[in-house]
């Protein structure tokens, strides 16, 4: 059983919050050295992280509805509730950075939850 992790009940949701979009391609000046990223097709189709964090039913808030052939619902977490989503150019990168990122996400909620 995983807990929410703003509480000790069971979790019934994960946080659909994008926190990352994998890079189509990137630009890169004369050395090299990657000076922007680029989100095509690929991005929105498989390559779209969210912040799944585990929360129980009293810490979700939904947010809206996905209709069609999986109909699921659409929710965020207190801390993104709080804090909003970055914008769209500064979540692009590779994916061998997207489980980093998530990871930051869920030890900044672990923080302000001890603090």
């Amino acid at each position: 059983m995983v807990c929410c992790m703003w509480c000790d009940k069971p979790s019934e949701f994960l946080c659909d919050a994008p926190i990352g979009f994998i890079a189509d391609g990137c630009t890169r000046d004369k050395l090299g050295n990657v000076t922007g990223l680029l989100a095509g097709s690929r991005a929105l189709r498989d390559g779209y992280w969210t912040c799944d964090a585990p929360m129980c039913g009293d810490h979700r808030k939904m947010i809206g509805h996905i209709c069609g052939e999986d109909h699921d619902t659409i929710d965020r977490c207190p801390y993104h509730v709080e804090h909003g989503e970055r914008e769209l150019k500064s979540i692009i990168g590779f994916e061998h950075e997207m489980d980093g990122w998530r990871r930051k996400v869920h030890a900044e909620i672990r923080r302000r939850r001890l603090a």
